[in-house]
């Protein structure tokens, strides 16, 4: 408590001699003419004093609860917001010749918005976290296309709208990660498959979103034989994402009776070559195997080996030794949106990997036993 004072009183000690020093230095050059740099001073000391309140907080937060942290998180970012939008406000433009730059401050103060919500919802880290950074991602693409719209140049505020609609698919995207949270599996897994992928499909809806809105229109203009062929085209490539989307989540909520049943049915005519299973300490991992050759689970067959290797007397780092092409297995993520014959190639490949891995260990595992 004594350390905590400290640094608060620290801290109260630096903004008071900041703003002392900062506000003498203003009144010196408005006694002298220099209005312009004095006016430049003040938008710098109204954002210096903020930080260093943000700055305060942050300190602060190391010595409280977990929730008081959290507060004291979002109030530091609150700080720093407030202090650049005041910076932007009161900063002196027409003074210092930077009038061009003045028409794009309403749209920073949106970008700098935005970028607080996403830093809050970061902050925060629980369920509303998606809505946050749905909400200030929409608000960074939106000022981003008000800033592109003001640009002279054509070709560059064209792509204004495009922007836009990414934001608006990026916000969308993010809203749907709230499935995570689900309790069904296959809801959650969805919902962690489209936060890895927000990223690609927001840049694909902006590509997709560019052509529509500008350059289908300079496509159709310099290629006037192409008009007849273009929306044919378009309706292909429409018809062939939606029933790449449509399959995808069907398969993925059936993916037991549709594309797992093809891995198990694969790994029966596999399963001979691994072993015979006569073995009393093979038919007690008979099932764990199967469990890990379909759902790449290595809990249960790690688990076995272990108790299994213990039994014969064998030394930890030899166990350790041998159970490492388990142990070091990573599930490599699977497609979710794409056909079921591209998602029966990948799990094939998968069960082709897992069963190596199985055979590797199993003979290792053999060796040792008989040993025994």
């Amino acid at each position: 408590m004594k350390e905590l004072t400290k640094k608060i009183i620290r801290h109260i000690i630096t903004i008071m001699v900041i703003i002392i020093v900062t506000y003498s230095v203003i009144t010196f050059f408005s006694q002298i003419g220099f209005i312009w740099l004095a006016k430049t001073l003040y938008s710098l000391l109204l954002l210096m004093v903020l930080i260093l309140i943000s700055n305060t907080l942050n300190s602060i937060s190391n010595y409280v609860s977990k929730k008081a942290s959290k507060v004291l998180g979002v109030g530091s970012i609150v700080a720093n917001v407030i202090g650049c939008l005041l910076l932007l406000k009161t900063f002196p433009y027409n003074e210092i010749f930077m009038i061009d730059l003045e028409r794009y401050v309403n749209d920073i103060i949106i970008l700098v918005i935005g970028i607080g919500i996403i830093k809050v919802g970061g902050v925060l880290i629980n369920i509303v976290t998606p809505i946050f950074n749905s909400a200030g991602g929409f608000l960074v693409f939106y000022s981003f296309s008000r800033i592109l719209l003001k640009v002279p140049e054509k070709l560059v505020n064209s792509l204004s709208l495009a922007v836009v609609y990414a934001g608006i698919v990026f916000s969308a995207l993010t809203s749907m990660t709230l499935m995570v949270f689900s309790k069904n599996r296959s809801v959650a897994e969805l919902g962690s498959y489209i936060g890895k992928k927000t990223g690609m499909y927001t840049f694909y809806s902006f590509l997709t979103a560019f052509y529509l809105f500008s350059f289908r229109d300079i496509l159709m203009s310099y290629a006037s034989y192409l008009r007849r062929y273009i929306p044919l085209v378009e309706i292909g490539f429409a018809a062939f994402f939606v029933l790449m989307v449509a399959e995808g989540i069907y398969t993925h909520f059936n993916k037991e009776r549709i594309i797992l049943v093809h891995v198990a049915n694969m790994w029966k005519l596999h399963r001979p070559n691994v072993a015979s299973f006569e073995e009393p300490w093979l038919k007690e991992i008979e099932n764990s195997i199967d469990t890990f050759i379909i759902y790449g689970d290595t809990t249960s067959l790690t688990l076995k080996l272990t108790y299994v290797l213990a039994r014969y007397n064998v030394p930890f780092e030899n166990v350790e030794k041998v159970l490492k092409p388990l142990t070091s297995y990573n599930v490599r993520e699977t497609p979710v949106i794409a056909f079921r014959w591209h998602k029966r190639k990948v799990y094939h490949e998968l069960m082709e990997e897992r069963f190596n891995i199985v055979l590797e260990v199993i003979k290792e595992v053999k060796e040792i036993v008989k040993q025994g």
